[in-house]
């Protein structure tokens, strides 16, 4: 699969939740997140050969492989008709967040706490089980946003996205973080088209006797999933902008809570 070769796009979900806004250790989990995580599923997708992006709708193979991961799995699912990719990522699964979590405190990467208010209403508080996560994330993200272009696939989904849920001005807030507000907007939403979207990861050099045309055919066959992958990471993140600010101005505000995760999905 394609997105062996990408191996930070398969924890990009939980990245985008690790990396979510904390208040004395609790992880936060607010609305855009949501869009966040089916923009990551999304690139996932592509980037696994299980659909491609055509005329921004999300169309899989006739017998499609499928994810071994089963919130991927339904994930695909999800996608049958063929949505818009735009759409597709407005509108995520019921309890999408609270799923993710599960899994992650399966793997004994979160923790819960849960309990009652006025013991009638229940709640759930979710911690890291390691903060040196969080602060590793923060440090990447911070590394991301001073490189120069262009930017390599898994770093542009992680900074497009962390953009997309709001991180921009949470961790760059006040006038002497404008550049680095600025500059992660940019990668998420670039004035050039394809601005950050054509870095390619280095073809490995060819073993034994092959001749000009394999090498070639090889050569040409990583440009097309390269591509493909590109393009669902311009989709993914310009899908998941704008069903945020979409979703911050419904809600009033940007940094709102959702406990369900949205509801389900139309084509």
């Amino acid at each position: 699969m394609a997105q062996a070769s990408h191996p930070a796009l398969e924890t990009l979900a939980e990245d985008l939740i690790l990396l979510s806004p904390t208040e004395s250790g609790r992880i936060d989990a607010p609305l855009r997140l949501a869009h966040g995580l089916m923009g990551s599923e999304l690139i996932r997708l592509v980037a696994g050969g299980y659909v491609e992006i055509v005329k921004g709708r999300i169309v899989r193979p006739a017998i499609p492989p499928m994810p071994n991961d089963p919130i991927l799995r339904e994930a695909l699912s999800s996608t049958e008709g063929s949505p818009k990719a735009k759409r597709w990522v407005s509108k995520p699964r019921k309890q999408i967040k609270e799923t993710y979590l599960r899994q992650l405190e399966a793997r004994n990467v979160v923790r819960s706490e849960s309990g009652k208010s006025l013991k009638v209403i229940p709640w759930t508080n979710w911690y890291p089980v390691d903060q040196q996560r969080h602060t590793v994330l923060r440090s990447r993200l911070d590394q991301i946003i001073a490189a120069p272009d262009p930017l390599g696939i898994e770093d542009r989904a992680l900074a497009g996205l962390a953009y997309a849920i709001g991180l921009g001005d949470l961790f760059y807030a006040g006038r002497e973080h404008k550049e680095q507000r600025e500059r992660l907007q940019q990668i998420a939403r670039p004035k050039k088209p394809r601005r950050f979207g054509r870095h390619r990861d280095e073809a490995p050099e060819p073993l034994g006797d092959a001749t000009s045309a394999s090498i070639e055919a090889a050569d040409e066959s990583l440009r097309a999933v390269q591509d493909a992958i590109q393009d669902a990471v311009d989709e993914a993140i310009g899908s998941a902008v704008d069903a945020a600010i979409t979703a911050a101005v419904d809600g009033g505000h940007g940094g709102g809570h959702d406990g369900g995760g949205g509801g389900g999905h139309h084509g």
